[in-house]
């Protein structure tokens, strides 16, 4: 079927398209025609005609957008329904934005298209995302929620088919990052997010205190085998076996039989090793086994799984075991658990950039923390102008991402009930991001789903 627009601006899930004449077939491919509108005289329009010309697109854009393959995308809408979290009214709204009003008595920001953000699975993107909803749909937006599908970072950029992303890791996506904001200049970078990602080796404090002069928050208690004894030997902790098969096997240098043991805890040796509990090698990949190798270390990585490893370690945790873990900040866990992180050499930049290009290199330092970053598209850029300094100047203090994320331990809150929580009682914080509101919106426009028919 095939659908004819005349001299129109059109913004639809696939970004905004200008034309004399939009031809559209059921895909509906993205093109963009620059377009002089014709001069019109405002005072000629009446209310009436806006509110008939808006309710048709308003119709014909849900019907779009109820066919839009999100999949396409890398994004998970829930089949168009969203992952919106319930609403989190504010006791008293001073906010302002709700109430500002377009010319013709439409409020502006209720009468611009909705706001998409994308979220990653883990607790806080999630909190970010949702913290993120609360504070738009205060303002009087409109708000569609979608998951990231695959971790990867640019299809839905390069379409411009989303507004906003949350706790971006440089470590991981970093290439991508570069790319999409430097080079192709599809994304635009928001700035650091408040706070970093970590990976870290830890262990529970309660041992700090059971040996106050062993200095185990240092890593060379590990080549001390009085210090060492106290933690499990290699190939005497738990292990998970799924479908009769180990986490991870046929790795060399990374995993066999889902752990990885160094040439010093191999026969001939005699070293007596101990157990590095560790989630899955697709976590900070080859790190730990190249730190392993490089400082000497008699230590063997056992993998516990992804969704399965903070079950063991909170086992271990209430039994007061001696267990030393990888762990990952910010989490549930990490915030929840009384942990101690073991300091290893500070971060060598030369050495990690040769271990990016070769994984066998030998590690003598730490990894990097990852600076967590915000994105916006060029469509958020363009559509929603007033809001860049919003999420330019939105940053999350460590101390608050970790209450939010403890909080759902202690309470049993979801990630909704945490971020609705911290909303609710932060406004001394988030308020001070929220740019001031305009005493007109100034010059007549005719928005449909935030775009402009000119002025």
């Amino acid at each position: 079927m095939m659908l004819y627009f005349s001299k129109i601006l059109l913004a639809t899930p696939y970004g905004h398209l200008t034309s004399t004449d939009l031809h559209s077939d059921k895909n509906l491919h993205q093109r963009e025609v620059l377009y002089s509108p014709p001069q019109i005289d405002p005072p000629r329009i009446s209310n009436s005609m806006v509110a008939f010309i808006v309710m048709g697109f308003l119709l014909w854009t849900h019907a779009v957008m109820a066919d839009f393959n999100w999949t396409a995308y890398n994004m998970d809408s829930n089949n168009s329904k969203f992952y919106n979290a319930p609403p989190c009214p504010l006791a008293s709204n001073n906010l302002g934005w709700n109430a500002l009003k377009n010319q013709d008595g439409t409020y502006y920001t209720t009468n611009k298209r909705p706001v998409v953000i994308m979220y990653d699975s883990w607790d806080s993107a999630q909190l970010n995302a949702f913290l993120g909803q609360y504070i738009l749909e205060a303002m009087g937006y409109r708000v569609q929620m979608v998951q990231r599908i695959n971790y990867e970072l640019g299809i839905e950029f390069y379409n411009d088919v989303v507004d906003l992303e949350f706790e971006i890791w440089l470590q991981d996506l970093g290439a991508s990052f570069k790319q999409i904001t430097q080079t192709d200049k599809v994304a635009l970078n928001l700035g650091a997010i408040g706070y970093n990602g970590n990976y870290g080796l830890y262990i529970p404090s309660y041992l700090l205190d059971d040996h106050p002069d062993w200095n185990l928050d240092f890593f060379r208690f590990l080549y001390n085998p009085l210090h060492t004894s106290i933690f499990p030997a290699s190939g005497t902790g738990p292990r998970l076996i799924i479908n009769g098969q180990p986490l991870c096997d046929d790795l060399p240098g990374l995993c066999i039989n889902a752990t990885y043991t160094p040439p010093q805890c191999k026969p001939p040796s005699t070293r007596r090793c101990i157990e590095l509990f560790h989630y899955d090698p697709s976590f900070a990949t080859g790190i730990f086994q190249r730190m392993i190798d490089g400082l000497d270390l008699p230590v063997t990585l056992t993998f516990l799984g992804a969704s399965t490893a903070e079950g063991f370690f909170r086992e271990a945790l209430q039994r007061r075991e001696a267990v030393f873990m990888m762990a990952i900040v910010p989490t549930v866990f990490a915030a929840d658990a009384n942990l101690t992180r073991v300091l290893f050499p500070g971060n060598n930049p030369t050495q990690y950039a040769a271990f990016l290009k070769d994984s066998s290199v030998p590690l003598t330092t730490e990894p990097q923390s990852s600076l967590l970053q915000k994105l916006g598209s060029r469509r958020f850029s363009r559509d929603f102008p007033e809001l860049e300094t919003l999420f330019t100047k939105y940053l999350l203090p460590e101390d608050q991402i970790n209450l939010m994320l403890k909080n759902m331990a202690v309470n049993g809150w979801t990630t909704r009930e945490s971020s609705c929580d911290w909303f609710k009682k932060s406004q001394d914080v988030w308020g001070t991001w929220i740019p001031p509101v305009p005493k007109s919106v100034g010059e007549y426009h005719l928005f449909i789903f935030g775009g402009s028919l000119g002025s």
